[in-house]
């Protein structure tokens, strides 16, 4: 299942390090698809066709810095997300037994995937680097944990307020309009204050909704709002 933590670490990655050509992945527009019922936004109304209107980029200037980070502050994070994914384990099966990991460095996050897939096909089980646990048994559970563990990607800097208002911005200024611009009616954005205190449990992100992927309707609506630079 992808989680709403996962699903932000992918688009707030694009986000905060692709501008100031300001980008958004494809699929965090169409975050109310994807999320589980549980934790899905308000899906928008969408009535867009293919030719898709373009939208002008306002200038709502450079993206800030990042808050600054100690080693202490990286690696109790990189913890608590092992215990987080422990827990998952454990949830599905209680009487698992946590094996322990000696953390050896970060292999690189373009590389976690090839090497989680390796360390699952050494144990002899078939590589499967989704989200879905459908079927898996409690030693697949616990090796997965440990591959990731041993292989972990580099614990993502949660953004801070000026990041997040900036985000905010953004989103209001640039990618509703642009949909609204092509018939996409997304439900009102909370305060920029609200936006920034509740996150990431602020139950709102402008998406083009079930429109599916891949269509020249979606093509042509991130072509006009720009998902990629």
């Amino acid at each position: 299942m992808i989680t709403a933590h996962r699903y932000l670490r992918r688009c707030l990655l694009t986000l905060l390090t692709a501008l100031p050509a300001v980008a958004l992945l494809a699929g965090c527009t169409a975050a109310g698809s994807y999320l589980p019922s549980s934790t899905r936004w308000p899906v928008p109304t969408a009535h867009a066709t293919a030719d898709a209107v373009q939208y002008p980029l306002p200038d709502i200037g450079p993206s800030p810095a990042p808050s600054p980070r100690t080693a202490e502050e990286i690696d109790a994070q990189r913890l608590a997300e092992q215990d987080q994914r422990w827990e998952e384990v454990t949830h599905l099966f209680p009487a698992a037994v946590r094996p322990v990991i000696e953390f050896d460095g970060y292999p690189g996050d373009d590389t976690v995937a090839a090497l989680v897939d390796d360390c699952l096909q050494a144990a002899g089980f078939t590589p499967a680097m989704d989200d879905s646990r459908d079927g898996e048994d409690q030693a697949m559970a616990v090796l997965r944990y440990t591959c990731l563990a041993d292989n972990p990607y580099h614990p993502f800097n949660p953004p801070n307020d000026a990041q997040l208002g900036y985000i905010y911005d953004y989103l209001t200024e640039f990618m509703v309009p642009c949909f609204e611009a092509n018939g996409i009616s997304n439900p009102a954005p909370p305060s920029r204050a609200d936006f920034i205190a509740l996150w990431p449990n602020q139950q709102w992100f402008p998406s083009t909704g079930e429109m599916p992927m891949g269509t020249a309707e979606d093509t042509a609506i991130h072509e006009a709002c720009p998902t990629l630079p």
